[in-house]
């Protein structure tokens, strides 16, 4: 736990809290009125909404238990999303940085 930098997991926590609000913004969008036929909706747009399935997998465990159907709920499970990912995204940095003394990390 000493090896944590609490600065870098909050920084990831807000980058994957922010790409999680513009991708629910597009697919939002998307759902509502659609995108015209052209290259965001063949190649971008689904690479945008599997991002956004990604950020919310961990939260869709809860879904099964306690279901939240609301603005409030969509945005407690994407915060859940991004705190979790961020912490893992810490304990992997710290892995790799306790297997690799001899050259360290750069970050």
């Amino acid at each position: 736990m000493k090896n944590i930098n609490y600065l870098r997991l909050l920084l990831s926590a807000l980058l994957l809290g922010i790409m999680a609000f513009i991708s629910m913004v597009i697919v939002v969008g998307d759902e509502e009125s659609g995108f015209g036929p052209g290259f965001f909706s063949a190649r971008v747009l689904p690479v945008i909404k599997f991002i956004f399935s990604v950020i919310l997998f961990p939260s869709k465990v809860l879904d099964k238990f306690y279901t939240l159907n609301s603005w409030w709920g969509l945005g407690l499970r994407i915060t859940i999303g991004c705190v979790l990912y961020s912490i893992v995204i810490e304990l992997i940095i710290v892995a790799a940085k306790a297997l690799d003394k001899k050259n360290p990390l750069p970050f």
